[in-house]
């Protein structure tokens, strides 16, 4: 399979989340005191890194209205993110690249104020 059909699954994943009406924080996070939503690696045989990049870019170019504003880093090994989901949410989707492999990791970045405390609703 190849990534960049992986990624609107993971994008429609997080807008299932959000749109509950009222979610705890413990519900929510694989690691709340990092705010980390939904962390995935995925193998993808026979795909160089480059490659597996420029992929990622091309689904960011097709995904966002403008590329150059989401993409907030890049470095030679990972992509950094910032967008904002159609329910209002703040994500910041880190992508970590090797040959044949790509990590996702989606965080919250600022929807929730206050401490982080498990049992605690979002609003």
């Amino acid at each position: 399979m190849r990534f960049y059909l992986i990624f609107p699954f993971l994008l429609f994943f997080s807008k299932i989340i959000f749109a509950q009406n009222c979610i705890t924080v413990d519900s929510v996070y694989q690691n709340v005191t990092e705010r980390l939503i939904l962390e995935k690696v995925f193998t993808i045989d026979s795909t160089s890194k480059p490659e597996l990049i420029k992929n990622t870019k091309n689904w960011g170019g097709q995904t966002f209205a403008n590329l150059k504003e989401v993409l907030v880093s890049e470095t030679e090994d990972q992509l950094v993110f910032n967008y904002i989901e159609s329910n209002y949410y703040y994500i910041r989707l880190i992508v970590k690249f090797k040959d044949g492999k790509v990590k996702v990791s989606f965080y919250d970045d600022g929807n929730v104020s206050g401490v982080f405390a498990p049992r605690s609703r979002f609003w």
